[in-house]
């Protein structure tokens, strides 16, 4: 029975399912080049501009766009990392309880260990909270990876804001952008 489409080919290796073997980088490149037209398409990119790993996320793309200078990024950065201990603080489950069928054996230091950990996160995140005051929303927009518009004035002030709890070098001026 004649199957209806082109001929397969019969020099090509295939998977007991008839599907074609592919290399680790054929599928590779396949998946980067889709990655690349989705940016492209979806960001406004050109093709150079798309390849560059930090397009793809809002963060990248401000620090290609020069709206953000190295120091931005490391503070944004900085505060990612806060805030990701932060999440992972309070919503862990206690420790105290065993995850799955296996006990964790842990000794009452390394849980007073994590306690303190969590504390100084906690008190660390509700600090930076009240520092950045309204600008928390804009530092978050582009952390998190919004769809809504970010309002750069208010970046900019959370970035300042930033950049003066850790101790970087504040910047004279943001430009027009």
């Amino acid at each position: 029975m004649a199957r209806p489409g082109r001929k397969r080919r019969q020099d090509v290796k295939r998977y007991p399912n008839q599907q074609p073997v592919r290399s680790l980088a054929q599928i590779e490149a396949e998946t980067k080049s889709v990655a690349v037209e989705a940016r492209m398409r979806h960001h406004g990119l050109n093709k150079h501009q798309a390849k560059r790993p930090d397009a793809g996320s809002v963060q990248g793309r401000l620090l290609m766009d020069g709206f953000l200078d190295e120091y931005d990024d490391d503070a944004l950065t900085r505060f990612a990392q806060l805030r990701r201990d932060y999440m992972r603080a309070i919503d862990s489950p206690p420790a105290s309880i065993s995850v799955g069928l296996e006990r964790q054996d842990r000794s009452f230091e390394d849980l007073l260990e994590d306690v303190d950990q969590s504390v100084r996160v906690v008190s660390e995140w509700n600090g930076l909270r009240k520092i950045l005051g309204i600008h928390i929303d804009a530092i978050l927009a582009v952390l998190t990876e919004s769809s809504d518009p970010i309002n750069r004035m208010s970046l900019r002030g959370g970035l300042a804001a930033l950049r003066q709890h850790y101790r970087l070098p504040l910047r004279e001026s943001y430009g027009t952008r």
